[in-house]
């Protein structure tokens, strides 16, 4: 029998419900890419960035906000999901 996580495709994953811890692991990558991009357009205008924040805006925050992000979104809630496509069936 094989495992219905293994069957998913990516529009599908994208599409099916998130379990809520990754919803807020999901919402916190999305804040934490923006607060990098933020930092990064800041010192873009000319205005002067410590370069301890900068390095961690444009490395780590920046890196990890996306990571973060796309990981959790990929992340399917399973019995919801066969919930729903059973009453769309």
């Amino acid at each position: 029998m094989s495992n219905l996580q293994d069957e998913l495709s990516l529009t599908e994953r994208l599409t099916a419900p998130t379990p809520k811890l990754f919803q807020k692991i999901r919402n916190g990558g999305i804040i934490l890419a923006t607060f990098a991009a933020a930092i990064l357009s800041l010192e873009a205008k000319g205005v002067i960035v410590p370069s301890g924040i900068e390095m961690v805006a444009s490395g780590i925050a920046t890196v990890a906000g996306i990571i973060g992000a796309l990981v959790a979104q990929f992340t399917v809630n399973l019995p919801e999901y066969e919930i729903k496509k059973a009453l769309n069936s």
